[in-house]
């Protein structure tokens, strides 16, 4: 066979707001640098909390030994709780209630899980402030309320 070949087809590149004229090649004219948006730096954390998701198990336990490490909260520390809404707030305390158990884990007694509506498999949203000695425990619920309260606040509807 003995013919011509024919050449590919690439179209010419146009810049948008130029006189229509083809420019070389798909990065546009040469030297030319495409601008970049700017974006306001956001404002600087002061906060130490330590957040965390972790699931609570079957039987109650909790395991996110960083959380316990940061804390200083080691096997046998004694835990208050007090409950707000749908939040568990955790502080040591002598003759709390229960304590972290002999495998590094956080156990919530059944009457708890019930209250904040737990089931086994649930993600908790895990705040330590080390400085304060404070856990908070955040179930799916009360992470619900929180965001509507905030979409409330910016005008936003939510379900």
């Amino acid at each position: 066979m003995t013919g011509s070949l024919i050449a590919p087809l690439i179209p010419p590149t146009v810049v948008p707001g130029r006189s229509g004229r083809p420019t070389p090649g798909p990065q546009g004219t040469a030297g030319r640098k495409l601008p970049l948006a700017t974006v306001a730096s956001p404002p600087a954390r002061t906060a130490t909390t330590l957040y965390r998701l972790s699931a609570i198990d079957c039987n109650g336990r909790i395991l996110d030994r960083a959380i316990l490490t940061a804390l200083g909260w080691s096997a046998g520390t004694r835990l208050a709780v007090r409950t707000a809404r749908n939040l568990l707030v955790l502080t040591a305390h002598e003759a709390g209630q229960f304590a972290i158990r002999n495998q590094g884990d956080l156990w919530l007694p059944a009457t708890l899980r019930r209250a904040c509506g737990l089931a086994a498999g649930d993600r908790l949203l895990l705040a330590a402030d080390p400085p304060l000695g404070r856990l908070t425990l955040i179930p799916p619920a009360g992470l619900d309320e929180l965001l509507a309260q905030r979409a409330d606040e910016l005008g936003g509807e939510h379900r």
